[in-house]
């Protein structure tokens, strides 16, 4: 069943990718659909399940940009693998948790990805403080409005 939802997930965060995320587009930044799933994917289903779809889901973009091949799939399956790891450790089930775990996460793979791709200090800094920081933001604000939504439609257990 999980796979199933993986898969519907999947390709509801690539359909929405590659058709209306230009559209919401703030300062050429988009928010990164694809690592708030691998991050709520990771937190609830585990390790293994983030790990798988942030493999998928990192492939998927690399697809878009070939001169960096193979860096979302590694920055997103290592996402995966880490959150799904030490999600039992966090306070998955709290709303603010989740969003300062993605504000967190996404932080640190923009770092990564602008300090891999961009070929200098100089560049990283110009590319990091342009859409580094602001997509972090961008995705954080993005990914609390979906956490929230789930955070009201998951079942809660009755206490008695």
């Amino acid at each position: 069943m999980k796979v199933a939802i993986g898969i519907v997930v999947f390709f509801l965060a690539a359909l929405v990718e590659v058709t209306l995320l230009d559209s919401i587009e703030i300062l050429s930044v988009k928010p990164s659909l694809f690592l708030i799933a691998v991050i709520y994917i990771s937190l609830f289903w585990g390790r293994r399940p983030g790990m798988w779809f942030g493999f998928a889901s990192g492939l998927f973009l690399d697809l878009f940009s070939p001169q960096h091949m193979g860096l979302n799939t590694l920055l997103l399956t290592c996402t995966g693998f880490g959150v799904g790891s030490m999600a039992a450790s966090l306070y998955r089930e709290k709303y603010i948790s989740q969003v300062l775990i993605l504000l967190l996460v996404s932080l640190v793979e923009s770092l990564l990805y602008f300090a891999i791709s961009s070929g200098g200090f100089d560049a990283f800094v110009e590319f990091f403080t342009r859409y580094g920081l602001l997509g972090t933001l961008y995705t954080a604000f993005v990914g609390a409005i979906i956490f929230y939504a789930f955070h009201l439609a998951r079942p809660r257990s009755a206490v008695s």
